[in-house]
């Protein structure tokens, strides 16, 4: 096992095997060539000699193609150098190392049927031609040819999506179509199944189960429903059926019942897709060397783990530590509420993390309702939020002096006269909305009639 990991891209690998098999075949070709020539004297048929060795040196190579594995994986430590791909035997379980910055990665494949174990009948092209004995010879010679239509189900496919008869679509004989039927298909590898999908050309619907055989060379059933609910399907279909199981296989057994549509069923190519089991050739082909892309602003590195996680910085989340979300602090207490039209209250919060790539955009920072407050109205003040105001006045002033009794006054015969007292107040608050408006500021009022004085003849001119 040592001696094939160290030839593992050895340019010589595959020509050393392929020289193995080549001598293999030439010293089995002597030997067919000595036993021709040797019924050649005896004058017998040398037919079956040449189909004989036909198989073989068929049966060689897909002995070969079945135990060697061509691999090349970018990227890698181990298979990377190799210029025409990588011979392996199968089941090697060769770990395939990536280089830095890289991670192993695989993914569930697909494989179409690469033979045909055992089939319960089929229509071969000259059914309907050939006489019974000529069967016979027919059945016999299928035994070295492997020619028969069972085998037109092989491989991918090659008359879907057209539909109708088709003699390179597999179908039982017509006589045997008031049973239940089956076929026997093997794939290059095991696989834990997925999902199988069915080519029907002609007259589909008929599938009703499909078995596997698991490790212990039982049958189990991945999918089976009752024969009531087959379908007459008269155009091209594919037939999906969805498996989930824990065990691998590389046979399948698909029955199917022909009694729905009267007409024999065909059908083209089987496909079944799953993850392939670790050291087959299969396992190889679904491998890759991955990049790790780890980000440079939220990784510390750019190397990864065996899953492809990169270590991330804190706050960065992702295989790629692609994303971080936005992280706020919490709310602040509200703000006072003051009564009146419109009057809010509102609270805040700050951003403690902004938010990076793909991550979880941050929510609002401030927050405002409305106050909704029902005002308690002073003294003036009117209205649900005491919006209409008076006009406020302060109280008066004092009264302003009056001339003293005493004054001089000549009356002369005269009315007196009068002066007049004023006092004063300010305006406190204007009105407001439809307040009140402002009274007058300001008021007199006549001062105590003034006593006259009679003017005597020896004052008469003094005062003048």
């Amino acid at each position: 096992m040592d001696k094939h990991r160290s030839q593992l891209c050895s340019t010589t690998y595959k020509k050393t095997l392929d020289d193995a098999y080549k001598q293999l075949a030439l010293l089995e070709f002597q030997g067919y060539a000595v036993w021709m020539h040797a019924l050649q004297l005896l004058q017998l048929d040398t037919f079956f000699v040449v189909l004989r060795y036909n198989k073989t040196v068929t049966k060689h190579k897909d002995f070969f193609d079945s135990n060697t594995c061509q691999i090349a994986i970018s990227n890698s430590v181990n298979v990377k150098n190799c210029t025409n791909g990588n011979y392996v035997y199968s089941g090697m379980d060769e770990d395939v190392l990536c280089e830095d910055n890289y991670y192993l990665t695989s993914k569930s494949i697909s494989l179409y049927v690469n033979k045909v174990a055992r089939v319960s009948s089929e229509m071969s092209p000259t059914t309907y031609t050939l006489s019974i004995t000529f069967r016979k010879i027919e059945k016999m010679l299928s035994l070295f040819s492997d020619r028969s239509s069972a085998r037109e189900i092989i491989g991918l496919p090659n008359v879907y999506p057209t539909y109708g008869n088709n003699t390179q679509a597999w179908s039982p004989a017509p006589d045997d179509i008031n049973n239940p039927q089956f076929i026997v298909v093997r794939f290059k590898d095991p696989l834990f199944v997925e999902e199988i999908n069915i080519y029907e050309t002609y007259h589909g619907g008929a599938v009703w189960k499909i078995e596997g055989l698991n490790g212990d060379g039982k049958w189990k059933v991945l999918m089976e429903k009752s024969k009531q609910s087959l379908q007459d399907i008269e155009k091209a279909n594919i037939y999906n059926a969805t498996i989930n199981i824990d065990w691998s296989t590389s046979q399948l057994k698909v029955s199917i019942d022909c009694t729905k549509s009267g007409k024999a069923v065909q059908i083209d190519a089987i496909r079944m897709t799953g993850r392939p089991v670790k050291g087959t050739c299969s396992w190889y082909d679904s491998l890759s060397c991955t990049p790790c892309g780890c980000d440079s602003t939220g990784s510390y590195s750019t190397t990864c783990s065996s899953d492809g996680q990169c270590r991330c910085k804190t706050g960065y989340k992702g295989k790629r530590c692609l994303s971080r979300d936005c992280v706020i602090g919490q709310w602040s207490a509200w703000s006072n509420c003051e009564c009146g039209p419109g009057k809010t209250k509102e609270r805040t919060r700050k951003i403690t993390q902004s938010r990076y790539g793909a991550g979880k955009a941050c929510e609002k920072t401030k927050e405002t309702v409305d106050c909704n407050l029902v005002c308690q109205c002073g003294v003036g003040e009117r209205g649900d939020y005491c919006e209409h105001k008076d006009c406020l006045m302060s109280n008066w002033g004092s009264w302003s002096d009056c001339p003293p009794q005493e004054s001089k006054v000549f009356c002369n015969g005269k009315d007196k006269e009068y002066h007049l007292q004023f006092r004063y107040r300010s305006i406190i608050r204007n009105k407001q909305n439809n307040g009140a408006a402002c009274p007058s500021n300001k008021q007199q009022k006549r001062c105590p009639k003034p006593k006259c004085k009679e003017l005597r003849a020896y004052e008469y001119g003094r005062d003048s």
